[in-house]
């Protein structure tokens, strides 16, 4: 609860909120669903996660979908809304290398109004080998749930893949 008290003192009731890596749109629904108001550009590189987003959003002219590489410098420019209220990423930026994060950042500087919010859901050491060791002990013990979610992800994505509407993305 006290999130979102955050996140109405940051932009009112009616935040403009950029979603870096937005996938399927899950985080902007959430959003939406506490923030009717609120104004969201779903950003991602995945055509096929952004034809999902684009049907969960179909009418809904709160959300714009932006397709851009957050790896391509000039990635901001699919964002003329800027300045933003908020910039939501969750398990996105793992993918990208160190010096391409920190560029990022630097992008978010200029893109992100004067008291606005970054919520970054995976801030992690990018160069910590202590973490890495408690990382793989602890995938050790969990080796067979682990197992679980890869093969529900796998089968996700090969359900995706014979999905008629998303046959085109998948290419």
């Amino acid at each position: 609860m006290r999130c979102w008290t955050r996140w109405r003192a940051a932009g009112g009731p009616a935040p403009t909120v950029l979603d870096l890596g937005c996938g399927t749109g899950s985080v902007v629904l959430r959003l939406l669903s506490r923030l009717p108001s609120a104004r969201a550009i779903a950003l991602d590189v995945d055509p096929v996660l952004l034809t999902i987003a684009a049907a969960t959003f179909a009418g809904d002219e709160r959300v714009r979908i932006a397709r851009a590489d957050l790896r391509d410098p000039a990635w901001n420019a699919a964002v003329r809304e800027a300045p933003v209220d908020a910039v939501v990423t969750a398990t996105a930026l793992h993918w990208l290398p160190e010096a391409t994060v920190a560029r990022l950042y630097r992008d978010l500087a200029t893109m992100i109004r004067p008291g606005g919010i970054l919520a970054h859901a995976e801030q992690m050491p990018l160069d910590a080998p202590h973490l890495a060791s408690a990382v793989a002990t602890l995938d050790g013990r969990r080796r067979p749930a682990t197992a679980v979610r890869r093969r529900l992800w796998d089968a996700w994505w090969a359900r995706a893949a014979r999905d008629p509407l998303l046959a085109a993305a998948m290419e």
